[in-house]
């Protein structure tokens, strides 16, 4: 493929992230939430950084707050520090001087209310040369009564064999979505298989769980990542 081909195509790939990723970013609770936006470009080493990320207003107790500020801010420091390190070992030599190097990340305020918070971060990784873009979900929830993070486990009562319940669910659910999916393949039930791994990007509703499963997990790279929602309805009887 000739150069001019090639950045056309990647440019395009591009476009197509910023818009997805953008169509993430929201905050629906701006009176408890305030989110920073950071944003840089380096010309020397070819790179644009575009970073989105929140930080709590009003909780009473100012220790609680000041963790989990401090954890999210973590968070986005850590994946700039990650990016900036690698751009070296994946960038290719005599790069189009019109293509960069980017790292986005977006926001979203789930679920808040006076007892939990519930976010998620959606980034997108590209290198020069790259075929496509690296995607990623993050999500985290917290207790907001001590700060600390909600894991998938607390959610259950002890050997409720919740994540066979939760694989059970996503598999009926995902089979009708994803496309080319037939009884014997393996993809759909390894990604969503009654493994911790496959279940640790998920969100609290009111009411219902939220799964997010990445990109290449359940489905192809083309049909992007996958969600399911399940009602706490469906979890009786293994919710504590």
């Amino acid at each position: 493929m000739n150069l001019i081909a090639k950045t056309i195509i990647t440019t395009l790939v591009l476009s197509s992230i910023s818009i997805n990723s953008y169509a993430l970013t929201k905050n629906i609770y701006p009176n408890q939430i305030k989110i920073f936006s950071e944003s840089k470009t380096e010309k020397k080493l070819n790179y644009e950084i575009e970073v989105d990320y929140p930080q709590l207003l009003s909780l009473q107790n100012v220790a609680i707050k000041n963790k989990i500020n401090a954890d999210l801010k973590r968070y986005i420091q850590k994946n700039k520090e990650i990016f900036l390190k690698n751009i070296n070992d994946f960038s290719e030599p005599n790069q189009p001087l019109d293509i960069s190097n980017k790292l986005g990340i977006y926001y979203e305020t789930y679920y808040m209310d006076k007892n939990k918070l519930s976010c998620l971060f959606s980034s997108s990784t590209y290198f020069v040369g790259s075929a496509h873009s690296n995607n990623e979900m993050t999500s985290f929830n917290y207790d907001l009564k001590t700060g600390n993070q909600i894991k998938l486990k607390d959610l259950f009562k002890d050997q409720s064999n919740y994540l066979k319940v939760l694989s059970d669910y996503s598999i009926n659910s995902l089979k009708t979505k994803v496309s080319g999916y037939d009884e014997g393949s393996s993809w759909l039930k390894e990604g969503a298989a009654p493994k911790n791994d496959n279940f640790d990007t998920f969100l609290i509703g009111k009411d219902h769980l939220i799964i997010h499963f990445q990109s290449y997990q359940v489905a192809s790279f083309a049909e992007g990542p996958q969600e399911v929602k399940i009602p706490f309805s469906k979890l009786k009887g293994i919710l504590r």
